[in-house]
């Protein structure tokens, strides 16, 4: 496949993944209610009004691999060691997500599987190249991949937030990827932003489906490998670009630790103190936040693509969002969330 294909082979990928989505979904809603596979209202966390079907993640991974068979099929690009690593391990962290929404897993065991889907990425070529010293690559390496797809997982506390902030991300690092030609990383991400994208149909309030763990890790272990792989292809100030992308979940995990640590409790447990629901209890409405959130997505992402372009402003751009971020985390810390 040359260059010159390139576009038509994003914009495909993008539009297969939707369309594929939009047939499965409807299918996976079906078989989740038929296996019992739906989440419960049943805790101050879950608040939905009725029982509602997980295997979202699962109706997006299909949309992406028959995407990919499609254009491996038409385009043949080169897959080598290091593409067939990240499948693989994708493969494993849905399966592990599917696991967990059905049955079940301890924090540990989950942690330990997160890990080992690292270890095969890692063992079959992506790592990070920010630092000539290895070990400090490979540290940082690990406790970005397991901190990227667990932010995920932290978002998804809201009809169509994690599915629109994954799919609004996944466009602008498929972008980037474009931009320095490594078309693999390009074309898998626009299938990730078009199936995210095309989810929101039946995830958007009211959802009819939830993404599920297998779908929020999912979501997060691609975008952190993508990230992962743009240090290796960028120069310069241009490898800081995927901060900004994803600037939402590394605030959401950051925000949420230090909260629940200064109340002296595990950042591992479970409460209602997310910047999301902050603001509805300070009187949007879910839908307000939710395109709210979509909208500050959006203006990261621009900022990242500006900076990538015209590098003397990538430094700008992070101090300002950092600024922003510390502003409203200030300023949802003094809501209320017990009233």
């Amino acid at each position: 496949m040359n260059n010159g294909q390139a576009p038509a082979m994003l914009i495909t990928a993008f539009m297969l993944a939707a369309a594929f989505v939009l047939l499965l979904t409807p299918i996976a809603i079906i078989t989740a209610k038929k296996l019992g596979i739906v989440d419960h209202p049943n805790s101050s966390l879950k608040r939905h009004k009725q029982p509602t079907p997980y295997l979202g993640g699962l109706s997006i991974l299909m949309a992406i691999i028959l995407t990919l068979i499609i254009h491996l099929t038409l385009f043949v690009p080169s897959i080598n060691a290091e593409h067939a690593g990240l499948l693989l391990g994708l493969l494993l962290i849905v399966s592990l997500g599917l696991f967990d929404d059905m049955y079940g897993i301890s924090p540990l065991t989950k942690l330990a599987f997160q890990c080992l889907a690292t270890v095969i990425v890692w063992t079959q070529g992506l790592e990070f190249f920010i630092h000539q010293n290895a070990l400090i690559n490979g540290i940082f390496f690990f406790i970005w991949m397991i901190g990227i797809s667990n932010a995920f997982n932290l978002v998804d506390i809201m009809d169509g937030l994690a599915s629109g902030i994954g799919g609004i991300a996944a466009f602008f690092i498929a972008l980037l990827m474009f931009s320095k030609g490594e078309l693999f990383y390009g074309l898998l991400l626009c299938a990730l932003a078009g199936a995210c994208l095309g989810f929101l149909v039946f995830n958007f309030k009211p959802a009819k489906i939830f993404l599920g763990d297998a779908g929020s890790l999912a979501i997060g272990f691609l975008l952190a490998s993508a990230a992962v792989k743009w240090s290796d292809v960028s120069e310069g100030n241009e490898v800081y670009a995927p901060l900004l992308v994803l600037g939402i979940p590394i605030f959401e995990t950051i925000y949420i630790s230090l909260l629940r640590m200064k109340a002296g409790k595990s950042p591992l447990l479970g409460s209602n103190d997310h910047f999301a629901k902050r603001m509805v209890k300070m009187g949007f409405s879910i839908k307000q936040t939710v395109i709210f959130t979509y909208g500050f997505g959006l203006l990261l992402g621009i900022a990242a693509l500006a900076g990538t372009f015209y590098s003397a402003s990538m430094i700008y751009s992070i101090t300002a969002a950092i600024v922003v971020f510390a502003s409203i985390g200030f300023m949802l810390s003094k809501v209320d969330i017990h009233s």
